[in-house]
């Protein structure tokens, strides 16, 4: 196989894996507004440094598990962890600017 060709396979490969990690991350964003429900049926905080602290760690291991930069992986799961705090605190406005008992949202 000539270089281009190769060069042009490789592109291709890196074009799908780029779909799938945009994919994960809209289906980790879209779990936001559920997350919020939740806490609020707990009354609990949006802001959780627990769990963050709990992400990064995660993050950490998964990084070295596959040889990549930790501090690349935190910075992009920093981004995603501010966007699901902005989408669950526009979750939490709605749902307490509506009659809604918290009884009603918790599951059974």
């Amino acid at each position: 196989m000539s270089s281009k060709k190769r060069l042009q396979t490789v592109r291709n490969s890196i074009n799908e894996i780029d779909e799938k990690i945009i994919e994960l991350m809209a289906k980790r964003t879209q779990l936001a507004p559920e997350i919020a429900t939740l806490k609020f049926s707990l009354d609990m905080d949006i802001m959780d440094s627990s769990r963050e602290k709990d992400v990064y760690a995660k993050t950490r291991e998964i990084s070295k598990k596959y040889d990549f930069d930790s501090e690349i992986a935190i910075k992009v799961m920093k981004i995603l962890i501010e966007q699901n705090k902005k989408l669950q605190l526009k979750q939490l406005e709605k749902l307490k600017s509506k009659p809604i008992s918290k009884s009603n949202l918790k599951s059974e």
